[in-house]
Order: structure tokens, then sequence, then C-alpha cells
């Protein structure tokens, strides 16, 4: 029995240390002082939770943080105000169509007894291209050639071998593909910036990215009265085989433009307080914000009057939450 008495003493002085190493550990990780270490927090460890190494933590090691949120820096790319061009234009749309284009006429009424061309193929001023058939019921002529008013390609054939023509039916049409232009018109409120020899590009649904070169060649004397605009032509500066007559033209007529003045992309200006306004990199490259006075505005750029300088860096980047002051870090990114 004795035994038995100090087996259970034993066990309960062991559950009991149990129970009290729990408690200690739960104190501690709550934040508690370890009276071991005369009421100084626990230090923390790799691994420890959340609030590990709270306690150990200085009033010199707060202010470094506080310092290191004071001097963020704002990543921004930024590019030098430079001189250059800067166009206004307007958006239409024109069709191809040939300037020089006549149809051919027989000198005789008859029956078409054969065609001497095919289509497709040059031709020359004057060349034989049909004959007529000119020969009635008991009487029999000799054939009458069509020839070509004008040199270029036999574009259309109007009839058929066998079809009876007279001096008013045209029996081909001949066309100067050298001599494409592109029709067009434009809007009245803009009449009074056109000239011939204004610039225009021109792009094509069948040659996506591609930019031709044309110039207002011929100005109407008169405006169209059902749609309220003035038609023009556009020549081609230079010819190109595949472009087509009947083709589909998008059109970016320049109406103005100015050279070798300072020049912004226009995604660098911002507009606040019903001020436009642009950053610069300052002394000690803090931003700098300055208010601008603009002239020409074009697609991607603007003309700068006052406010910036050619030379001095501009934010291109990373400026829609700059403000005046903000202190930035450059990184490198595409020439604007």
């Amino acid at each position: 029995m004795p035994e038995k008495k100090w087996g259970k003493k034993i066990a309960n002085i062991i559950l009991i240390a149990v129970f009290a190493a729990g408690a200690l550990g739960i104190y501690n990780s709550l934040g508690g002082e370890d009276p071991r270490n005369g009421g100084a927090g626990v230090a923390s460890r790799p691994g420890d939770g959340p609030g590990a190494g709270r306690a150990n933590r200085s009033t010199s090691d707060l202010g470094s943080g506080d310092r290191e949120t004071s001097t963020r820096k704002v990543a921004v790319q930024t590019a030098e105000l430079r001189r250059g061009r800067v166009v206004n234009y307007i958006k239409i749309n024109g069709e191809v169509t040939p300037r020089i284009e006549s149809p051919a006429y027989p000198d005789v009424s008859g029956r078409i007894q054969e065609y001497l061309v095919r289509e497709g193929q040059q031709v020359r001023r004057g060349d034989r291209i049909a004959l007529i058939d000119p020969s009635r019921p008991g009487e029999s002529y000799s054939a009458s050639a069509v020839v070509t008013p004008i040199s270029g390609t036999l574009r259309k054939i109007s009839h058929s071998i066998g079809d009876t023509v007279n001096p008013q039916s045209s029996v081909a049409l001949i066309t100067d593909l050298d001599s494409l232009v592109v029709e067009t018109a434009v809007p009245e409120r803009y009449v009074g910036r056109l000239r011939t020899g204004l610039r225009a590009e021109l792009q094509f649904p069948a040659f996506p990215g591609e930019v031709f070169s044309a110039l207002v060649d011929k100005i109407s004397p008169a405006l169209d009265e059902s749609s309220r605009s003035l038609p023009i032509e556009l020549s081609f500066r230079s010819i190109d085989p595949r472009i087509l007559i009947g083709m589909f033209a998008d059109i970016e007529l320049v109406i103005e433009e100015r050279r070798n003045v300072p020049i912004l992309p226009r995604s660098a200006m911002l507009k606040r307080e019903g001020q436009q306004v642009a950053f610069v990199v300052g002394e000690q490259n803090l931003a700098e914000r300055r208010i601008l006075r603009t002239g020409l505005e074009g697609r991607d750029y603007v003309e700068v009057i006052e406010g910036l300088q050619p030379g001095e860096s501009i934010v291109v980047k990373g400026q829609k939450f700059l403000n005046d002051g903000d202190a930035l870090r450059i990184i490198p990114g595409d020439e604007q």
C-alpha cells in the first residue's frame, strides 16, 4: 500500500509540472514578462509569430522606418524636351479614281466584227482596237476600225462580238493608270485652311500598316450643296502599281503644320485645376510642376509656347499621381 501512495504522489507532481510549463508558455507567447529574465521581454527567434521581437525594437528603429517612408522615391521615365514638327490634321475618306480616262467610239453604225486587243493591254493613241462591219442586207462595205483616243490601258471592253453599235456607243474604255488620284471632300468648316500642296497620308485596308503620301492637287470652286463639303483631288507623290482604281482610302489631311518648335508628347501633359501642366526633373531629382501655354496640338505632340525649355528633362511616364516636390527615381525607357 505505501508503494501505491508514493506512485500517486509522483504522478500528481508530474501532472502539476506539465500544467505549469504550459501556462508559462502561453503567457510568454502573449508578450508577458519572464520573471527569470528580471522582467525583460522574451527575445524573438527566427520563426516566431507575428509579435516576435516586438519588445526588443528600440525607439531609433521606429524612427528609421519613418524616415524611409518619407523619402520614398517615385519611379518615372523621362525624355528631353526637343524641337521638332507638330501637325494638325483632319480625317476623311476617299476613293481612287483615274484622272485621265476616255471611252472609244466607232465612226459608223454596225456589228462588232472583231476586237484586236484584250482587256489590260497597253495601247497608244491611234491604235486600232476593234473592227465594225457597217454592211446592211444587200449591201457590203469594208470594216471600219475603232481607234483609241488616248494612250493607256484597255481597262474595259463594253460589248461582245456581234453586238450592234452606233457612233454614240462606247466599245471600250481606255485609262491612263499613271494618272490615278484620290477623290474626297473636306467639311465646310475647314475650307478656309485649304490650299493646293497640302500634304496627306493615306492608308488602304488592302495594305494594313503602310502609309502612302499624297498632295492636294485640285480644289473644286464650289461646295457640294447636299453634303456642305468641298470636293478635292489628291495626287500620289509616287506611283505604286498595287494601288487600284476603286480602292477605299483612309486619309489624314494636314491642314496646319509647325516646324522647329519645342514639342512635348501629349501623354506627358496633364490637366489639373483647369490648367495644362507637366513635370520636370528639378534639383536633387525632385519633381517640379510647370504650368504650360501650348500652341498647335497634333495627334502625338503638342507645341510648347511657355513653361518648358528645350533640353529640360520631362517626366513622360509615371506622372499621373505625381506631386510637386516628390523625390524621383528615374528608370530607363524608350525615347519619346
